[in-house]
């Protein structure tokens, strides 16, 4: 039987607080294995400043934003903060230095005020500004997560365009790229959902991660999507 399910079988406060703690890193864990891989070259997740569970005996379970960051030991901008919460980006820098010297990624972002150069801190601190300043959603950022530039473009203009596919997200045209894509975000996902049921710690984790290795057809097809 998994620990966390054995932790979430006990009733003292201790046991309680640890499978609470787990439960919550599990998913911000998994949500971003295919970035750690370096398979995705970002993710953006919404944290909670503090994650918290009054009990009835008054001790207050509080997970805080800050020690999520420190274990997750990946490269990171705050988007936007709010009262709450903080909006993040979680990055790879290699593969987010590739994506972001794609024309057909630069051509999307130059649209939005980007910049021609691709040095992706230049890029990041723009959509970092049109998150806190724009006063809408620069909906642009499904570049900096991996999307197609095709389907941004699609979403954007899609009174103009006509959806082919809704999964991860909305794709329009040609659907190859898109769906190997989005199903090799989701496997990893998997991946990384067994992994952590097998692992004690996130360190084990990433140790395990680290390790895997994606078949040669399909890490032959992610080269030709990231360097095409």
């Amino acid at each position: 039987m998994a620990k966390a399910a054995l932790r979430a079988s006990c009733s003292c406060d201790t046991c309680q607080r640890e499978w609470c703690r787990r439960e919550i890193l599990r998913f911000f864990l998994f949500k971003t294995a295919a970035v750690r891989r370096g398979i995705k070259p970002g993710e953006i997740l919404r944290i909670r400043h503090c994650y918290s569970n009054q009990k009835q005996n008054g001790n207050l379970f509080c997970l805080k934003c800050e020690e999520i960051l420190r274990i997750l030991e990946l490269d990171y901008v705050e988007l936007k903060h709010d009262p709450e919460s903080s909006l993040i980006l979680f990055y790879h820098p290699g593969t987010m230095r590739i994506t972001l010297r794609k024309p057909e990624n630069l051509r999307v972002l130059k649209q939005y005020g980007y910049p021609a150069a691709s040095d992706p801190a230049i890029l990041i601190d723009v959509l970092i500004s049109r998150f806190r300043y724009s006063g809408s959603f620069p909906h642009e950022v499904g570049i900096f997560i991996g999307y197609p530039a095709k389907d941004v473009i699609g979403f954007i203009e899609k009174g103009s365009r006509t959806l082919i596919y809704q999964g991860m997200w909305a794709v329009f045209g040609e659907t190859g790229e898109s769906l190997f894509l989005m199903n090799l975000y989701r496997q990893m996902e998997r991946v990384a959902k067994n992994m952590l049921d097998i692992s004690d710690d996130p360190h084990s984790f990433f140790d395990r991660l680290a390790g895997f290795m994606l078949d040669d057809k399909t890490l032959a097809h992610l080269n030709s999507v990231l360097f095409h």
